[in-house]
């Protein structure tokens, strides 16, 4: 899908003071490209899990509130979700095997099985996976697969072939390996329990860090590991123990899902975790059924951005200009736009109310929300 925006300045005569003001009267939410999941709503996704039933795709509605069945993804083990809201994809793995899922449809395919992977313990075939999340910055897939019930790893998967990374980490002593050991975490009082069970995982593409979720029956403890070797960082207990699937949303706050629990009259239901304070804030049940699970959660992230593709904005008096936009961030529209000159991927474009120009002068600018 494309959106294209032409605006044009026509200045006046020129006047003798050489430099005249013009004011730029843009629409904002014309040059704010429509963005695939939505203007407003930027939905969460989550997959219901009951013995004996297939699995169901989810979705949360962020501005009503509401929780919709978009059906049977034909599936019977996916544990983990990872949207890429640029190009409308939910990205999964049906125990071994690498695919996505198609948020229209809800159905499931196949890219490609995972095979196994080298490192610390030896050859692994990845077909236990139980977290997946998507890093928009390097456009990889992060992955954990249980290695028994003492050890968990990392892993890396292209989206786009299902191919898995090899030499993708450094261990602990600098050899390169295609998996991170996962470094586990100690808690209660003295610090005596071990935890390395690993429910889900969240990338946070704005501090570009990888948070964890452990748990045990006892605990649950949120961390964020290295990205090069899979050792613990920092970490948080969590005052609610039930939470299971955590994802960020698109205005930056961690969602997680809650287990059931029917002897405590606990539904499976929806919080923001507060990291920092550590704790939860309720938002709402998903279903008072206690025989069906949410183990997962991730949500659309951004209204509009494009990776990987330079935007640029040319400015040039007395020559009419016509520029390709391909906008990596939001454009908004309080902030001098000066001529001549070029912005890159790395900037957010801002374009003023105002700026000067001298003689008869049409500016125009070709927004696109696709990399050519």
């Amino acid at each position: 899908m494309r959106t294209r925006t032409n605006f044009f300045i026509f200045s006046p005569n020129f006047l003798s003071s050489n430099y005249i003001i013009f004011y730029l009267l843009l629409i904002f939410h014309f040059l704010l490209l429509q963005p695939l999941f939505g203007q407003q709503n930027l939905p969460c996704y989550s997959i219901a899990k009951q013995a004996g039933v297939s699995d169901q795709l989810l979705e949360y509605n962020s501005t009503n509130k509401i929780w919709k069945n978009l059906g049977s993804t034909d599936t019977y083990h996916i544990e983990s979700i990872a949207v890429d809201y640029q190009n409308s994809i939910i990205y999964t793995i049906d125990k071994g095997i690498f695919g996505t899922i198609n948020p229209s449809t809800a159905k499931f395919t196949a890219i490609k099985e995972l095979g196994s992977l080298n490192g610390a313990f030896g050859p692994i075939l990845i077909n236990d996976v139980s977290a997946i999340t998507f890093d928009e910055n390097s456009q990889i897939i992060y992955g954990v697969h249980r290695n028994g019930l003492n050890n968990a790893i990392l892993f890396k998967v292209d989206p786009q072939s299902g191919e898995v990374f090899t030499n993708a980490f450094t261990d602990n002593d600098g050899l390169m390996v295609d998996y991170a050991k996962i470094e586990g975490v100690f808690f209660g009082s003295p610090n005596t329990n071990y935890i390395i069970n690993i429910a889900d995982i969240a990338f946070d593409s704005e501090n570009n860090l990888l948070y964890v979720m452990y748990e045990d029956g006892n605990a649950r403890i949120i961390a964020n590991i290295s990205l090069i070797n899979g050792n613990v960082e920092t970490k948080t207990n969590l005052i609610y123990k039930e939470i299971s699937g955590i994802g960020f949303d698109g205005t930056g706050n961690l969602k997680a899902t809650s287990l059931p629990n029917e002897s405590l009259n606990d539904k499976s239901s929806l919080f923001t975790i507060d990291i920092v304070n550590s704790s939860t804030d309720f938002e709402g049940i998903i279903n008072e059924d206690f025989a069906i699970n949410y183990n997962c959660i991730d949500c659309a992230k951004k209204v509009q951005q494009i990776i990987n593709c330079d935007i640029e904005i040319n400015v040039t008096d007395y020559t009419p200009q016509m520029s390709l936009i391909s906008a990596s961030q939001v454009i908004n529209s309080n902030a001098n736009v000066t001529s001549q000159t070029e912005y890159k991927a790395v900037d957010v474009i801002n374009l003023s109310s105002y700026f000067e120009v001298s003689a008869n002068t049409i500016f125009s600018a070709l927004i696109e929300n696709t990399c050519e």
